[in-house]
């Protein structure tokens, strides 16, 4: 039997589900699985990979012509590869959140 938990008592829980609430006397239990979603899993790991990608595909400069050039590129590139690691940051855990909810894992009540 499946349900959301919609109240519980010394002796019995009130489970609801499709729009029907059923008592479940607690002493014919021998187990309760509880649903767990990864939501703060999935956006720190699809934020990493997201900041990665960002960096990766970001700015792309021709090759200095001569080391001045080069010194003066180092601001901008560094600026450009910071906005894009963010929003690949952003876009990337939003995506990972998403994900990871939609992974949900049952586990044993405590």
């Amino acid at each position: 039997m499946s349900g959301s938990l919609t109240r519980n008592y010394v002796d019995s829980l009130v489970l609801s589900s499709y729009d029907h609430e059923r008592v479940v006397p607690t002493a014919f239990m021998d187990s309760v699985l509880v649903k767990h979603g990864h939501a703060g899993l999935g956006a720190g790991l699809g934020g990493l990979a997201g900041m990665l990608v960002g960096v990766r595909v970001g700015c792309k400069q021709p090759p200095a012509s001569n080391l001045a050039d080069a010194v003066a590129e180092i601001g901008p590139q560094v600026d450009c590869g910071m906005r894009h690691a963010m929003a690949g940051f952003v876009v990337g855990a939003l995506i990972g959140a998403i994900v990871g909810e939609a992974m949900p894992s049952w586990e044993p009540s405590k």
